[in-house]
């Protein structure tokens, strides 16, 4: 098996390549729904992940998993009713203490 080593700064180009594009990706129209303030904690997150696995640090799985969480993230950014409902306190009514035996 062939394994390409990027650079840092490789990644780093690439990753804003990505964004600079009319069009995103197919797959990942999801971005367009992130809030600006997410938006670029993506940028900055991806670039990270990206330059790990570049130096080795991380796998592409780490990669898969933090865009998985990011999907997410753009999921409650484009629906406000569900991001009020996550923000909402709940009623303490039925919690219990946990006491150490």
């Amino acid at each position: 098996m062939v394994t390409a080593v990027m650079s840092a700064p490789t990644a780093k180009s690439r990753a804003a390549r990505f964004f600079q594009t009319a069009k995103l990706p197919k797959g990942f129209e999801w971005v367009d729904d992130l809030s600006p303030v997410n938006y670029r904690l993506f940028i900055i997150d991806l670039y990270q992940a990206l330059a790990k696995v570049a130096i080795h640090e991380a796998t592409a799985e780490s990669v898969l998993e933090l865009l998985d969480d990011w999907e997410a993230t753009a999921e409650v950014d484009a629906e406000p009713e569900l991001a009020a409902k996550l923000q909402t306190p709940r009623s303490n009514k039925n919690y219990r203490e946990w006491k150490c035996a």
